[in-house]
């Protein structure tokens, strides 16, 4: 693992959404090239996979980062109750 390129945490770092995130290098890309991982906030949702997911994995910068800008308030179980996505 290492961190995020300085053109995601540009983006994502200070935002109240942001919680943690890091680079590594596994099977998401075919070619074995680095993909990207933000984990957001209780309260916080990524909606291209559906509100309850509270992440965001991309293979290129520019996807996250895509990704990342268009992320909403979150009213699921866990974010109401501080359970799953609370308790990482």
């Amino acid at each position: 693992m290492k961190p995020l390129p300085a053109s995601i945490r540009k983006v994502v770092e200070g935002h109240p959404a942001f919680d943690e995130g890091w680079t590594e290098q596994d099977s998401f890309n075919r070619d074995g090239s680095w993909s990207h991982w933000i984990y957001l906030v209780p309260g916080w949702f990524n909606p291209a996979h559906g509100e309850g997911c509270h992440i965001i994995h991309e293979g290129t910068a520019r996807e996250c980062v895509e990704q990342f800008k268009r992320i909403k308030p979150c009213v699921c179980d866990d974010c109401q109750s501080g359970g799953l996505a609370g308790s990482r």
